[in-house]
């Protein structure tokens, strides 16, 4: 999504920090594949999911001369239809 909007992406450091709590609670390691779920559109809101690790992302940007609003959600039904209905 950051590539075809050419907006660029960052790494937030607090959602790192509650991916690896959320694995030390289970008593395993985080996974490095698990990091990319904090890579966060810049300019976007972050979406805290209260039922997984993977939050979404809100984001109002301009593309091809048009305003967008562009929302990333987690992909299973039991995070994406709470996140939804609560905060989109």
């Amino acid at each position: 999504m950051a590539a075809t909007l050419g907006v660029g992406m960052h790494r937030d450091n607090s959602i790192i920090a509650a991916l690896h709590k959320r694995f030390a609670e289970r008593r395993i390691a985080m996974p490095p594949n698990n990091a990319k779920q904090a890579d966060i559109l810049d300019g976007a809101v972050m979406l805290a999911n209260g039922n997984g690790s993977a939050p979404g992302q809100f984001l109002v940007t301009t593309y091809e001369g048009k305003r967008r609003i562009v929302v990333l959600l987690p992909g299973p039904p039991k995070e994406l239809k709470p996140l939804f209905t609560s905060r989109c």
